[in-house]
């Protein structure tokens, strides 16, 4: 089985042009029996996106997002 990981670093903003263009890569390459690994930064307003490639079977890595790296902390 081929197999291919997504590594997104964009940490400005939760979602963009190259976002999307991954996004559909890995659904397509999926479902023609690729393994995918993605890791990405963990957004709030992308979880809807990051539920549907894991029900497709993608492997999913979340790294804290700009906002979880400041956090104060007690």
């Amino acid at each position: 089985m081929q197999s291919v990981f997504f590594l997104s670093l964009m940490n400005g903003a939760a979602w963009g042009g190259s976002e999307e263009t991954w996004f559909r890569m890995a659904l397509w390459m999926r479902k023609n029996n690729y393994k995918v690994g993605i890791s990405c930064y963990d957004w709030e307003e992308k979880q809807g996106r990051i539920n549907i490639l894991r029900e497709s079977g993608c492997g999913i890595y979340l790294l804290p997002n700009k906002k979880g790296l400041f956090k104060k902390r007690p």
